[in-house]
C-alpha cells in the first residue's frame, strides 16, 4: 500500500473531530503529502523522504519571494494570490502525517516506525505585537513594511477609527466597537444570538461562534472551556448596541426579513459571512488614513488597553477567554510599555526615588569620596551580601565568609575587619543561643574594643532583642 492510498483511507475514517480539523487534514494531504510522498510504499517511508518534501516547500517559498520582487509584470502576476507555506503550516503538515502514521502503527499494524516524529523543522515563534507609534508609522510610510504582523493602535488612533466607522458603516460599527472594547473574536461576535445580549443587565453571554469550513459559514460551540464566558459591557458599547438594535427592529417590520436568531445581521437581515466582515473592515481602515491592522488585531487592542488601564493578567484572561494566563503574559506585557500612559507611570515611579541636591537624573556620576559600599560615606550602610564593582581586593568579599558561619562566636572574630561584619555575626549567634538577651551592654563593650583597635567610632541607635529576628539600626563614620 502506498502512502497516498493509506492517507485517503485514513482521512475517510476520521469521524469524531471538528469539521475545520477535517478540512485542514484534507488540505495537507491534497496539496503537500500526496504530491510529494504519495507514490512511496508506506513501509518504505523514511525521514529523508520527509526532509526532501519540506526542502522542496522551502524552495517554492523562495521562488515566490523572487517572483514578487521581479521587474517583469508577467512574473509578478504569476504569483499574485499565491500563498507561501510558512513554518507554522509546515509544523501542522508534519502533525497531520505524524497522527496518520501513529494510527498506522497502533491501530492498523502496517508499520513499526514513524519517521514524522524525527524530521527536523525550523521552530515557530509567535510574532510580538507592536504599537503604531510615530516612529513605526514613519518607517511604514518610507518602506511600506510593518514592524510586525501583529500591530496595535494607540487609544487616540482607535478612537479616530471608531468615529470614522460610525459615520460610514452603521451596521459594522457595533461589531467593531464590541470587539475593540471587550476583545471578542470575530466568530464569537458574529455568533451572538439575540438572547445572548442583555442590554438591561449590560452583559454578553458567549457560547457559540460563527466560523467557516472551507468558505462555508457554520455555527459551532466555542473552542475551549475558557471561551464559554459572560462579560460585562461598558456604557459606550451598550449605547452602540442599543442604537443598532433599534435600527434593526425598524427593518424587521418587513415581512421578507429572514429570522436567523442572530444579533448581528446584514442590512437585509441575512447572517454575515465572516470573511465579508473582514473585507469591509479592511476597506474602512484604508479609507480612514490610519496605519493598517487586521480585524483580529482589535482583540489585541482591547487587551492592551485593559492592561494599560490597570487590569491584571487574570482579568485579561477571563475577558478574552484565553485558556492560559501565560498567553496573556507573553503577548501583552511587552506591548503596554510602548503606550504614553506607561511612560507617565515610569516617570512617577522614578520621581519617588530621592536624589542628592544637584544630581542630574539619568546620569551615573560618582561622588568624589565614594567608598567601597557603592555610594558617598555616611549616606547608606554597606550591604556585605552584594558584590562591589571595585574588584576582588574589596574586604567585603572576604567578610561574606564570616556571615555564613551561623555558629560563629565573639572570640573568633577578627577585630581588624569593619565593625559591621562582626556586629552582624555576633548578633546572629546570640539570637540563636539566647533569643531573649539584652544586647545593649554587649554592643557597648564591642564598640569600645573596636574603637581602640580600628579607630572606628560607632553609635548604637537601637539594639533591642525580641522573639522576632533582630534589627540593628546603625550609623558609622570614618
Amino acid at each position: 500500500m502506498t502512502l497516498g492510498d493509506y492517507l485517503w483511507q485514513w482521512h475517510a475514517s476520521r469521524r469524531k473531530i471538528q469539521p475545520t480539523t477535517l478540512v485542514s487534514y484534507e488540505t495537507h494531504i491534497r496539496v503537500h503529502l500526496v504530491p510529494h510522498l504519495g507514490h512511496i510504499p508506506i513501509d518504505r517511508l523514511r525521514v529523508g523522504h520527509l526532509q526532501s518534501m519540506f526542502d522542496s516547500i522551502s524552495d517554492r517559498n523562495l521562488q515566490i519571494d523572487i517572483a514578487r520582487c521581479s521587474d517583469d509584470v508577467q512574473v509578478r502576476a504569476s504569483v499574485r494570490g499565491v500563498r507561501r507555506t510558512g513554518p507554522a503550516t509546515m509544523q501542522r503538515i508534519r502533525a497531520t502525517l505524524r497522527k496518520a502514521l501513529n494510527d498506522a502503527i497502533r491501530t492498523h499494524r502496517l508499520i513499526e516506525f514513524n519517521p514524522a516524529a524525527y524530521v527536523e523543522l525550523p521552530s515557530v515563534q509567535a510574532p510580538r505585537a507592536r504599537v503604531w507609534t510615530s516612529a513605526a508609522m514613519q518607517q511604514w510610510k518610507e518602506t511600506g513594511l510593518r514592524p510586525s504582523s501583529v500591530m496595535v493602535w494607540t487609544p487616540e488612533q482607535a478612537g479616530a477609527f471608531l468615529d470614522h466607522v460610525e459615520d460610514h458603516d452603521v451596521f459594522v460599527y457595533p461589531i467593531v466597537a464590541l470587539i475593540l472594547h471587550r476583545g471578542l473574536r470575530r466568530g464569537e461576535a458574529l455568533g451572538l444570538r439575540e438572547s445572548d445580549v442583555d442590554l438591561e443587565g449590560r452583559t454578553v453571554t458567549i457560547t457559540q461562534q460563527l466560523t467557516t469550513v472551507g468558505y462555508r459559514p457554520v455555527i459551532k460551540i466555542v473552542k475551549s472551556y475558557a471561551g464559554d464566558r459572560i462579560i460585562a459591557l461598558d456604557a459606550s458599547t451598550t449605547t452602540a448596541l442599543r442604537i443598532y438594535q433599534e435600527r434593526r427592529e425598524r427593518r424587521q417590520a418587513d415581512a421578507a426579513w429572514p429570522k436567523t436568531g442572530l444579533f448581528f445581521v446584514q442590512p437585509d437581515g441575512r447572517q454575515w459571512h465572516p470573511e465579508q466582515v473582514s473585507d469591509r473592515f479592511e476597506r474602512l481602515v484604508a479609507r480612514s488614513g490610519l496605519p493598517p491592522i487586521r480585524l483580529h488585531d482589535l482583540r489585541h487592542c482591547a487587551a492592551t488597553f485593559l492592561k494599560a488601564s490597570g487590569s491584571d493578567l487574570k482579568d485579561i484572561q477571563e475577558v478574552l477567554g484565553l485558556s492560559s494566563i501565560t498567553v496573556a503574559a507573553n503577548t501583552y506585557t511587552s506591548v503596554v510599555h510602548e503606550l504614553e500612559s506607561e511612560r507617565a507611570k515610569a516617570e512617577a515611579a522614578s520621581a519617588l526615588v530621592p536624589r542628592r541636591s544637584g544630581a542630574v537624573v539619568g546620569t551615573s556620576a560618582r561622588h568624589p569620596q565614594e567608598d567601597d559600599s557603592g555610594g558617598p560615606p555616611g549616606t547608606r550602610t554597606p550591604n556585605l551580601w552584594i558584590k562591589s564593582p571595585r574588584g576582588l581586593n574589596n574586604p567585603n568579599l572576604k567578610q561574606r565568609s564570616h556571615l555564613r558561619k551561623r555558629s560563629l562566636k565573639l572570640s573568633s572574630m577578627d577585630l581588624r575587619h569593619p565593625l559591621g561584619a562582626r556586629m552582624l555575626a555576633t548578633c546572629r549567634y546570640l539570637e540563636r543561643e539566647r533569643p531573649r538577651v539584652q544586647l545593649r551592654g554587649v554592643t557597648a563593650q564591642l564598640s569600645r574594643k573596636t574603637a581602640q583597635s580600628a579607630g572606628v567610632r560607632w553609635g548604637v541607635i537601637s539594639c533591642i532583642a525580641t522573639t522576632r529576628p533582630l534589627h540593628l539600626l546603625c550609623a558609622n563614620e570614618a
